[in-house]
C-alpha cells in the first residue's frame, strides 16, 4: 500500500495494535534500515533498490515489514514499484514452500528478493568503474576526472 492515507495507517495501527513509533517510522521516509522488537511484533524497515528502465541509474523505495504471530504487513511508498513480483507469482502458482511455511518464511523470501534487487545495480556500477579504469589508462583527460568525481 502507498503511504498516502493517514486514515488507513491509523486504522491498521488500531487493528494490529501497532506502537505509535512504528507508524511514525513508516511514514517518515526515508528511514535508515532497522529492526525493532515490539514484544509480539517484529518491525523491519529497509530500502529496496531497483534499476531505472534506462539501466543507467536506480531508484530506492522504503519498505516496512511488521511480522506478527500469524500475519505479515508490508507497507511501501509506491505500490506499483517493487521487486516482489517473482514472490507474488510463486504464491499464485503455489510454487516452492511459501504457502507451506509461516509468515517468518514469507519475510525471508521477500527480504531475499530485496537483496537480489541490489545485484543488477551493483553490476551496472561495476561495469561503469571498469570503463573509467580503461579510460584513465588509455585516454586520460579532465573529462575523465569529472566522471570519476
Amino acid at each position: 500500500m502507498g503511504l498516502g492515507s493517514q486514515d488507513i495507517l491509523q486504522q491498521l495501527g488500531q487493528v494490529f495494535n501497532l506502537h505509535p513509533l512504528v507508524l511514525e517510522d513508516i511514514v517518515n521516509v526515508p528511514q535508515r534500515p532497522k529492526l525493532e522488537d515490539y514484544q509480539d511484533q517484529l518491525v523491519i524497515i529497509t530500502q529496496m533498490i531497483m534499476p531505472k528502465e534506462t539501466g543507467q541509474d536506480f531508484v530506492t523505495e522504503q519498505v516496512s515489514f511488521i511480522l506478527g504471530k500469524n500475519y505479515l504487513l508490508t507497507l511501501q511508498e509506491e505500490p506499483e514499484r517493487d521487486c516482489f513480483e517473482r514472490v507474488r507469482q510463486r504464491i499464485r502458482l503455489n510454487q516452492g514452500l511459501i504457502r507451506q511455511r509461516g509468515t517468518d518464511y514469507l519475510v525471508y523470501t521477500l527480504w531475499d528478493a530485496i537483496i537480489d534487487g541490489y545485484f543488477p545495480v551493483l553490476e551496472n556500477y561495476g561495469e561503469q568503474i571498469e570503463e573509467l579504469e580503461d579510460e584513465v589508462v588509455l585516454n586520460p583527460s579532465n573529462k575523465t576526472l569529472r566522471k570519476i568525481h
